[in-house]
């Protein structure tokens, strides 16, 4: 009986950890059109257009590890970071928008939504390079995704928007 107390202690113990997995995230890894960089020359269209689109180190979707992205969707469009010890639920947490709307005086409210988090460009850059070297991708810790993991600030993309726009 003893044996067995101590067990279901060491079980209870390790129960937390043995509930942690590793998750995959699908990251936008190129800007679709533009290269994500504004010009003078844009429309007012063409800006809104930009931050209604997601960019380059965007978090797409959450799966658990060993999931196929599917054929079409793979390195350079979409890369796979992994990372290890999270579970897919608290994964998901990556995957909250930013929704707001910003009052425009030429027009109807403009609605802004895009991906709250993001991998710096050096992530994603540096996972590209891995993909094309030996088609390896990214491995980083819990402890490692929250340093490498940026989240976009509402009140800098509005202020950036209502500079545009006033051009």
């Amino acid at each position: 009986m003893r044996y067995l107390l101590i067990i279901f202690g060491i079980f209870c113990l390790l129960l937390p950890i043995l509930a942690m997995a590793d998750v995959d995230l699908a990251v936008k890894g190129v800007e679709y059109w533009k290269d994500g960089k504004p010009t003078l020359d844009w429309t007012r269209a063409d800006f809104i257009e930009f931050w209604r689109q997601t960019h380059k180190g965007e978090i797409i979707e959450v799966f658990p590890v060993g999931t196929s992205f599917g054929t079409n969707v793979k390195p350079p469009k979409i890369i796979r970071i992994t990372i290890t010890g999270i579970t897919v639920e608290k994964a998901r947490a990556y995957l909250e928008p930013l929704i707001d709307s910003l009052a425009d005086p030429k027009s109807d409210t403009l609605n802004i939504k895009q991906q709250r988090f993001f991998f710096q460009r050096r992530v994603v850059d540096s996972a590209l390079v891995l993909w094309e070297v030996d088609k390896s991708h990214i491995v980083i810790t819990k402890q490692q995704a929250k340093t490498l993991l940026k989240e976009y600030n509402i009140s800098t993309i509005k202020q950036k928007i209502k500079d545009r726009l006033q051009r």
